[in-house]
């Protein structure tokens, strides 16, 4: 997958973005003659980059931050007093740094307890299912040969949040790992905000147990689709479901020869995410893989 989308995908673009418009603000501290015409497009990329990071920020902080680099660039054209052109760069600069620390904490894997578990459920698309190429093993196969514990696949091709409600009474163990990889079809069908947000809830409240552990991969965005984002991380918190980060699932796409055509994972793809998601879940899963 081309570099440029996996960090977009990542969400890394946001601190890419923020950093842009915070050199901007330190080059309306030079002396340079054309520096207005610099700070300004050095700003505009920034927001541009920030913007299509599709970071799933507040939009009320977006709101906000856009105003703010609004008021900041009238503030450095027109006549007023230095001490407001100086307020206008430090409201900006300090909005840079408190999306960075909104979204940093997302770019970290959560601490996972309630194992050791011997059986995970994968309620997942097609990325899980695979798409039935000639001898195709997929992740959740070749995860369960791997760690030496039961996986139950229920990943279904075309899979949505809707349609992955019927598969969730067949999670049926009351003590077991439950891996949701689930709302990418939601997202690029442009499914209204709402309605994911119902399914997404209910499949939540199906899964969830007092014995179970659920673990949900978070979707990586492209533009315009922040409010999936922002769903998913809602009623993450909410049900106490731990997400592992879009950049881990942008670092599996990201592998060399990871894809066949930039989404669905090749063989050698299924190997790396059988592999990192191993790595990621193994406080889950080790007394039980260390058994075999």
């Amino acid at each position: 997958m081309n570099p440029i989308a996996v960090h977009f995908g990542s969400g890394h673009a946001l601190f890419t973005g923020a950093g842009i418009i915070l050199a901007a603000t330190l080059i309306a501290w030079t002396p340079w003659t054309r520096r207005h015409a610099v700070l300004r497009l050095t700003a505009l990329v920034g927001v541009v980059v920030a913007a299509m990071s599709a970071a799933p920020l507040p939009w009320w902080f977006y709101s906000l931050w856009a105003g703010a680099v609004g008021g900041w660039f009238w503030a450095e054209r027109a006549e007023v007093r230095p001490r407001m052109r100086y307020a206008a760069r430090g409201v900006v600069q300090l909005l840079c740094v408190g999306a960075v620390a909104l979204e940093l904490p997302w770019q970290f894997m959560p601490s996972l307890g309630g194992g050791p578990f011997g059986t995970m459920y994968v309620i997942g698309d097609s990325i899980s299912a695979g798409i039935g190429g000639a001898q195709e093993r997929n992740w959740p196969t070749l995860f369960a040969a791997q760690r030496g514990v039961r996986v139950v696949d229920l990943s279904r091709g075309g899979e949505t949040v809707s349609s992955a409600l019927d598969r969730a009474p067949k999670v049926r163990e009351e003590r077991a790992l439950v891996l949701l990889e689930i709302g990418g079809n939601d997202m690029l069908s442009h499914e209204r905000g709402d309605v994911f947000a119902r399914d997404l809830e209910a499949l939540l409240k199906a899964v969830t147990g007092p014995g179970r552990c659920v673990v949900m991969m978070e979707i990586p965005l492209p533009p315009a689709c922040n409010r999936f984002g922002v769903i998913q991380r809602r009623l993450a918190r909410e049900y106490g479901v731990p997400l592992i980060p879009k950049r881990i699932f942008m670092r599996i796409l990201g592998g060399v020869g990871a894809t066949v055509d930039g989404l669905h994972l090749s063989q050698a793809g299924h190997e790396r995410m059988a592999e990192i998601l191993g790595e990621v879940l193994s406080p889950l899963l080790e007394a039980s893989a260390s058994g075999r």
